[in-house]
């Protein structure tokens, strides 16, 4: 994330859209893996990702700026 400006100015909304696509398909698995392999362990003060970054592209999709799908990381199993 830390990597990503999306400060910058250049930035527009179909670019954006595509980036929250990608940090999604990265945080969706790595998400769905930590509550499987640890349930009840989460941080409760660092709320799910994903149902935030879905929140945002619904929002651009709504406002007529669809991502392209970007499948899911695939993660290795957690033990």
């Amino acid at each position: 994330e830390t990597l990503v400006n999306v400060m910058d100015p250049a930035l527009d909304r179909a670019r954006y859209a595509g980036i929250l696509a990608r940090f999604r398909a990265a945080y969706a698995p790595l998400e769905r893996e930590i509550a499987r392999a640890a349930p009840g362990e989460a941080d409760p003060d660092a709320p799910a990702k994903t149902p935030l970054l879905e929140r945002d592209l619904a929002w651009l999709a709504a406002a007529g700026v669809a991502a392209e799908p970007v499948p899911d990381v695939r993660v290795a199993p957690l033990t």
